[in-house]
């Protein structure tokens, strides 16, 4: 099944550890980033997503809790 969301730019889409929720997504339109928050607060960037890339297969997957946190870079 499949559902179409919008995210405004700054909108958390996913947040590390989650445990609750194994979605998949796939970029029609828009960028996000993916990251990991380090001990003292700071964001890592692991990647930048544009259209037509796809992120949360690996909770989706294996059951596990998401292993990075992903926000709109823009609309998306």
């Amino acid at each position: 099944m499949a559902v179409i969301k919008s995210f405004k730019k700054s909108e958390s889409i996913i947040h590390e550890d989650d445990s609750q929720n194994h979605s998949f997504f796939i970029i029609a339109t828009g960028k996000v980033k993916v990251f990991i928050t380090g001990i003292e607060g700071r964001e890592a960037i692991l990647a930048i997503l544009n259209e037509g890339e796809f992120f949360g297969e690996m909770s989706l997957l294996d059951g596990e809790p998401r292993s990075a946190s992903v926000k709109a870079v823009e609309n998306s």
